[in-house]
């Protein structure tokens, strides 16, 4: 049975096993219709590749449908940040300190340090930890800042140009 269970985990996860399946079970099961060379299924084994069929076409199904609906959504995403691009006055006092703040770090943000840079230089107006992580998270959806795989922000192009148009966002 733990044989059985492992194969399960491997067709729900793996997409071209599934799609494999899919076609495998269709062909055993419709294929003796329409084609002479290929054997018939016994009358008590019908059931598991007809429930194989479905469930795989479920599945195949699903995946498509969500990947449909995640390219459709980035596109409106990518269409709307074009037609509607951010504005100074749409932005918290927070996103414009971390903007501000990477400008000044020549185009690099490291939340870490952050707060003792700030402490160092006597500015009070920093944010703490939970909401300068909040405004880097909406900063990165607006596609200002981008996060890199060593856990530092840095300025995106968008980013470069957005803080080049409106100069000293941190202290506005």
């Amino acid at each position: 049975m733990e044989g059985w269970a492992e194969l399960f985990k491997h067709f729900l996860s793996s997409k071209l096993s599934s799609a494999c399946l899919l076609v495998t079970a269709t062909v055993l099961c419709l294929g003796p219709t329409y084609v002479q060379w290929i054997p018939a299924i016994p009358d008590g084994w019908k059931w598991v590749a007809f429930g194989v069929m479905i469930f795989t076409a479920s599945q195949c199904t699903w995946w498509t449908v969500s990947a449909i609906f995640k390219w459709v959504s980035r596109s409106v995403l990518s269409v709307w940040k074009a037609v509607l691009p951010v504005r100074i006055e749409q932005l918290s006092k927070h996103e414009k300190f971390l903007l501000g703040f990477a400008a000044a770090a020549g185009g690099y943000l490291d939340l870490n340090r952050l707060e003792e840079h700030c402490r160092s230089r006597g500015d009070t107006n920093a944010p703490d930890m939970i909401p300068a992580k909040v405004a880097a998270s909406n900063l990165i959806r607006w596609g200002l800042i981008d996060y890199t795989m060593t856990g530092d922000y840095h300025l995106t192009d968008m980013g470069n140009r957005f803080v080049l148009k409106y100069q000293e966002p941190a202290n506005s």
